[in-house]
């Protein structure tokens, strides 16, 4: 049978390559988020927004008119 008992070095094994992968993801994402102009990408989002917008309000200006 299996013992019950874990050691403590598996916990602390787990916990560093938790640690190392995290580590590794957040300097990877931090490199290519310097990269992105957060300006540029802050004024397409609105205009994106505001076209949904716009398609939602006629589609619900379509849908009114087809319900009459």
């Amino acid at each position: 049978m299996f013992s019950s008992r874990v050691p403590i070095a598996v916990y602390a094994l787990s916990t560093g390559v938790t640690l190392v992968i995290i580590i590794f993801v957040m300097a990877i994402m931090h490199r290519r988020l310097k990269k992105v102009n957060m300006v540029e990408s802050l004024k397409s989002d609105r205009i994106e927004v505001y076209s949904m917008e716009i398609r939602i309000t006629e589609k619900a200006q379509q849908f009114l008119k087809s319900t009459k």
